[in-house]
């Protein structure tokens, strides 16, 4: 009886004594398992603020989310063109990234909810969403890739040339191959934002205007008042690869002016007001070479308002509708029918370059400068010199030259790197270190605005669809694809948080001959600078031809 009482006692200390090493192990397994998701939602949260994948620090995703909307109904709109199921297929599934481009709000929003919240939820939500974002990109540029491969028609080398650039089918489909590669490497990515070893830039001695990019600025200054244009950014440089002759040195130089509905005469109705421009390609006497055509309506307005940003190039190239150059093509005819015989083609419009990513560096800027300006406004009393300095010296710069923007940067990043935040906020209010912060992201990202961008888009599919009322038949699906499927624009490949090399992909290579006026000056020998202002406000509606 003693022995079993015994044996029962040695029993119990026995189960006890494993209960007690079992509850230890589950104990140390949660608190390794706590240590390891704590360390791994940390890491994660780093990445959100400095370096996230597909970020868009510098778009309302509220805004961005209608765009896109609105985006997918002209697609659809487009398709509804082409009577082919195939065609409509095609177009409705591969012309841009829609489902993409969908997921990029919510992304986007939930990255910021994460930030705000460092919640187990909010870490898996985010987590999810990337991972959808990231599938359907690898998605999108495969069927686009697919479409561009199988288009009808198409001839090797057969190239679209804008003034003096000129882009190809195998031009997309090498860029596409690329980003491909590159977003199937989302390990290999650019360093992180912050912190980082930065040299400081390379200071030009004081960059100044050519005297042939002053007589181009004194003119499209006469457009803008002419047009009634309001710039809301001094002149910037912005690189976009087809703006000139690389080989000497021509410089990018923009507005970026908002154009206000104007009314184009008494009898007009109140919300008549001028449209983006729409632009066609037309095939021309070589069969491998075409070349881009514009038309541009006055459109009423369905709210009344019509207003939006476009960049202003100071180099402006002109185009003269004529028989002479024997393009007597389905495109041209009805657009001459319908009054335009002859025709301005400006290089400051909706499609100025057909790479078109430079917008998203110019809406960048502005995002920039406008929180630099709000910061600066309730700033003052800062005990930051070199900050001060360079942000004052960049907000007066007109032009904005790259060496002042790369000059301001440097100058943020190194007050970054210099100070912890802390301190940051002792010397220069507590919302200076996460200002600092969003700065050198939307630069990266190159997202100021982005919904603006979008919107741009729709914009030009909605003139598509009302250029093609005037011509007999919609751009053949190799055209469309082509010119107006804006790869450059909706894939991202301009943002750091996407492309992880040094240089983006180009879409537009440089291309010498031309049959358009490649400015001003070779204009003047044909029409007086009257003339040409004339014809101009006819293009965009606000004086009849």
């Amino acid at each position: 009886m003693n022995i079993n009482k015994k044996n029962r006692k040695l029993l119990q200390t026995d189960n006890l004594r494993k209960g007690v090493t079992a509850l230890a192990f589950i104990c140390v397994s949660i608190l390794l398992i706590w240590g390891w998701s704590r360390q791994i939602i940390f890491a994660a949260l780093e990445e959100a603020r400095t370096q996230p994948r597909f970020g868009l620090t510098g778009a309302d995703t509220a805004t961005l989310r209608v765009k896109i909307k609105e985006l997918k109904e002209t697609v659809n709109a487009v398709a509804a063109l082409y009577p082919k199921d195939g065609d409509k297929q095609l177009i409705e599934t591969s012309f841009h990234p829609i489902d993409f481009l969908e997921s990029l709000p919510n992304l986007e929003e939930t990255r910021r909810a994460f930030i705000k919240n460092l919640a187990l939820k909010n870490f898996l939500t985010y987590r999810r969403a990337l991972n959808r974002t990231a599938a359907l990109y690898q998605k999108d540029l495969l069927q686009y890739q697919n479409a561009l491969e199988n288009l009808p028609r198409v001839t090797k080398n057969e190239f679209y040339h804008y003034g003096t650039s000129v882009i190809t089918r195998e031009m997309l489909l090498s860029n596409i191959s690329a980003l491909i590669a590159n977003a199937k490497t989302p390990t290999q990515r650019a360093a992180p934002s912050l912190p980082v070893t930065i040299a400081a830039p390379v200071i030009a001695p004081n960059p100044i205007l050519a005297p042939d990019e002053l007589r181009n600025l004194a003119f499209t200054k006469k457009i803008i008042e002419r047009m009634k244009w309001l710039p809301v950014m001094p002149l910037a440089e912005i690189p976009t690869g087809c703006g000139g002759d690389p080989a000497k040195g021509e410089r990018d130089l923009f507005y970026l002016a908002r154009v206000n509905p104007v009314r184009t005469g008494a009898s007009q109705p109140a919300d008549e007001g001028i449209t983006p421009p729409s632009t066609i390609s037309a095939v021309t006497a070589d069969p491998l070479r075409h070349s881009f055509s514009e038309a541009s309506r006055s459109q009423r307005s369905s709210n009344g308002v019509n207003k939006f940003l476009t960049p202003l190039s100071i180099r402006q190239t002109f185009f003269h509708f004529t028989l002479s150059y024997g393009e007597e093509t389905r495109f041209f005819k009805p657009l001459r029918q319908a009054g335009l015989e002859y025709y301005w083609q400006p290089n400051f419009n909706y499609y100025s370059c057909p790479d078109v990513s430079y917008h998203a560096q110019i809406f960048t800027l502005y995002r920039v400068r406008k929180l630099l300006l709000e910061w600066r406004a309730s700033h003052w009393n800062i005990e930051l010199p070199e900050l001060v300095s360079a942000i004052d010296s960049f907000l007066k710069a007109d032009p904005i030259w790259r060496e002042t923007q790369d000059r301001v940067l440097y100058a943020i990043r190194l007050a970054l790197e210099k100070y912890p935040d802390g301190k940051l906020r002792e010397l220069a209010g507590n919302d200076t270190p996460d200002l600092l912060r969003e700065i050198i992201e939307v630069n990266r990202e190159k997202s100021g605005y982005f919904e603006a961008l979008i919107r741009r888009g729709v914009a030009e599919n909605r003139n598509l669809m009302k250029l093609t009322a005037l011509l007999p038949q919609p751009l053949e699906l190799k055209e469309l694809f082509i010119t107006r499927s804006f790869p450059s624009l909706y894939f991202l490949p301009f943002s750091g948080s996407v492309w992880h090399g040094d240089m983006p992909p180009s879409f537009v290579r440089y291309y010498g001959q031309t049959k358009y006026y490649v400015d001003y000056q070779t204009l003047l020998k044909t029409y007086p600078e009257k003339t040409i202002l004339d014809l101009i406000s006819v293009s965009f509606g606000i004086s009849k031809n």
